[in-house]
């Protein structure tokens, strides 16, 4: 695989959609089942909130879903959300902090099935709206991999739920 142009540094990521170049350029990096594999082992190693951020949502996932491909495609779309995230921010490594600490648990034992529905659907809905090119990276990477539209959309909810998660955190860290 030849890349024409490297991954972009977007501080601003996730406020800001992924660029143009790095939505190109992370398509064909995310083709590749080992990359994600690799790329997600590497966020949850260096920022301690994509790995309680993920915990956290598919702990949550499982006990609301009844549905095991439903959550399976949910937590697709967390990967791939945290391994887009840290490949475009280069997040620096942290060590576990309370707080941080504090809201996964709180998300993951105290959300209600509505309160959940909500949360995944309001954040889905903002992912697609305030950056397309992520969820559409997001959404067509699983198709990609054979996932039919419905598996999509659920891997994007996922994404979306997994971006509001950094975004309502990011001060924490």
């Amino acid at each position: 695989m030849i890349l024409s142009a490297p991954i972009e540094h977007q501080s601003n990521f996730p406020r800001e959609d992924l660029s143009d170049q790095n939505a190109e350029v992370l398509s064909v990096l995310l083709a590749s089942k080992e990359m994600i594999r690799q790329g997600h082992r590497a966020a949850e190693s260096a920022a301690m909130i994509y790995q309680l951020g993920h915990k956290a949502l598919a702990a949550a996932a499982t006990r609301i879903f009844d549905n095991t491909s439903t959550i399976v495609a949910f937590n697709q779309g967390v990967t791939l959300y945290e391994t887009i995230s840290s490949l475009v921010t280069h997040p620096p490594h942290t060590d576990e902090t309370p707080p941080l600490l504090m809201n996964a648990l709180g998300l993951e034992q105290q959300i209600s099935a509505r309160h959940f529905d909500d949360y995944t659907s309001e954040a889905a809905e903002v992912l697609v709206m305030a950056t397309p090119r992520t969820a559409r990276v997001v959404a067509e990477t699983i198709t990609e991999h054979g996932g039919s539209r419905q598996i999509a959309r659920l891997a994007v909810i996922g994404a979306g739920a997994a971006r509001r998660f950094e975004l309502d955190n990011a001060q924490i860290e």
